[in-house]
């Protein structure tokens, strides 16, 4: 009993430490994804509040456009970088708000013609041209913005909002197609469900797993 104690006092005192010696590697891995995991949990939900209230900035502005019938044009970037976009805008790196949206796209002002590109929370430029898709593609009773926001999904995979001038109505672009006639609501709808942070995250790293 007196060598049994004794295994087992000494066992508790120094085995611990014994054991973190043995595993410190695979106990220091445990660690970091346990706190890598915390931290991305904490980014994804501060990303995930400020890109819903962007949409709701940008759904703001563009159901006010359409009650002014404002032609406006807005391009979303997502995991494609659309920088060749860019080139030929005008650099604003601004936060998103839906009175600076609709300042941009107010007729007979400097940057009304043309594109804006988001991405994230920021307006990267305005006045972007985009290359137009083919009259196939688009109704030939859709003038220019429309074209151009198919274009650019053709190539890419933003989501781009058209406001038509003509008649207020707004109208979804991506990969290729036009989703038409959407109301504000079922257009932030589609937008909060395309733009949720989180899945893109899971999606990009199953990707990356392949």
């Amino acid at each position: 009993m007196v060598i049994l104690k004794f295994i087992l006092t000494n066992f508790m005192t120094y085995g611990v430490v014994l054991l973190i010696v043995v595993f410190q590697p695979e106990l220091r891995n445990v660690f970091e994804k346990l706190g890598r995991s915390k931290l991305v949990d904490v980014f994804d939900m501060d990303d995930n509040i400020m890109v819903k209230h962007s949409i709701s900035e940008i759904v703001k502005a563009v159901e006010i456009m359409s009650l002014k019938k404002i032609g406006a044009i807005i391009v979303i970037e997502r995991v494609t970088n659309v920088s060749e976009v860019l080139k030929e805008g005008i650099s604003m790196s601004s936060k998103i708000s839906s009175e600076l949206l609709q300042n941009i796209f107010m007729p007979r002002t400097p940057l009304h013609d043309g594109a804006v590109v988001i991405s994230k929370t920021q307006i990267l430029a305005a006045k972007c041209i985009l290359p137009l898709a083919s009259e196939v593609s688009v109704p030939k009773s859709l003038g220019t913005r429309h074209r151009a926001a198919v274009g650019i999904t053709e190539i890419s995979d933003a989501l781009v909002i058209v406001v038509s001038e003509e008649t207020g109505i707004i109208s979804l672009a991506e990969a290729g197609k036009l989703t038409r006639d959407l109301s504000s609501e079922s257009l932030k709808e589609l937008l909060l469900k395309k733009l949720d942070r989180t899945k893109a995250t899971h999606v990009i790293s199953n990707m990356v797993k392949k």
